[in-house]
């Protein structure tokens, strides 16, 4: 079988931390060269140095932020400028908010929303002409919460239905532009996600329980997990929805299996989860 990630070119969004992070330094390893976009530019410029001495190959870091329209396309433009092409998106950027819908405000789901979905777009849009061209894929990061809602969630839970619904909605129009796309559903994962404020916004100093609810009881997935099984279910053709980590894959078979009886469960043992998870 011919390895499809050879002289590939790789653009990979939220490349600062976690799963992108982990992620481009897989896709290295594969032999792709790199335009890395985050908002962290020293920890790009690390993640760059990091690469160059283990795999080489061209990597460019990018300072942007997802929620700006123009911006992401100028600096896509000029990307592709230095390495040519685009064969792989990455759109991954995000962050979580995680409280009660009572206690959340309309402002609190647009902030999301621009982030988590309008990002995406904002970042799939200028590279379409790219892809087009280089008959190139998609891949979207979106999670196991997707497929089903869970208390204390919404804001982050309704980004994450609406991005399947997109997937769900445009593979066949890609389909037929000749653009495979991945629309991948992680479980959880240890990651910088919650060290973000409502507006998301990095929070500097993280308190004790906010790493401890990156844990999820013990049940996340390393990036490092995540990244290697994204790569191994790129598609050469076609589209294709994969869900990523054995907990994900059980939690997602429940729910199909029950409809509502996860949800059932998670309310009726919220206390002691709550406890568990997140205090």
């Amino acid at each position: 079988m011919t390895d499809i990630t050879i002289n590939k070119v790789a653009l990979i969004t939220g490349a600062s931390s976690g799963i992108g992070r982990a992620l481009a330094l897989a896709m290295a390893e594969k032999g792709f060269d790199l335009m890395l976009f985050g908002r962290r530019e020293d920890r790009l410029t690390e993640l760059k140095s990091e690469i160059k001495e283990k795999f080489g190959g061209q990597v460019i870091p990018v300072s942007c932020d997802v929620r700006d329209a123009a911006g992401m396309k100028m600096k896509i433009d000029q990307a592709v400028k230095q390495l040519g092409r685009i064969n792989v998106i990455v759109a991954n950027a995000g962050y979580t908010i995680a409280g009660k819908f009572e206690n959340l405000t309309t402002d609190d789901y647009k902030n999301i929303f621009n982030t988590n979905f309008i990002g995406m777009l904002n970042t799939l849009y200028p590279a379409l002409p790219y892809l087009k061209e280089s008959k190139g894929t998609v891949v979207v990061v979106g999670s196991i919460l997707g497929e089903f809602g869970i208390m204390d969630r919404s804001a982050y839970v309704s980004t994450k239905f609406a991005m399947r619904g997109f997937y769900e909605s445009v593979r066949y129009e890609l389909k037929e532009m000749g653009i495979s796309f991945l629309f991948t559903e992680p479980g959880f994962v240890s990651t910088e996600l919650r060290h973000m404020d409502k507006a998301g916004n990095r929070i500097e100093t993280v308190t004790a329980k906010d790493k401890k609810a990156t844990s999820h009881g013990g049940i996340s997935a390393t990036p490092e997990k995540v990244a290697g099984d994204i790569i191994k279910a790129l598609p050469k053709s076609g589209f294709r929805k994969r869900v990523i980590t054995g907990h994900g894959k059980v939690f997602v078979f429940l729910n199909w299996l029950c409809p509502n009886g996860l949800a059932s469960f998670i309310y009726r043992n919220r206390d002691a989860i709550r406890k568990k998870v997140v205090k």
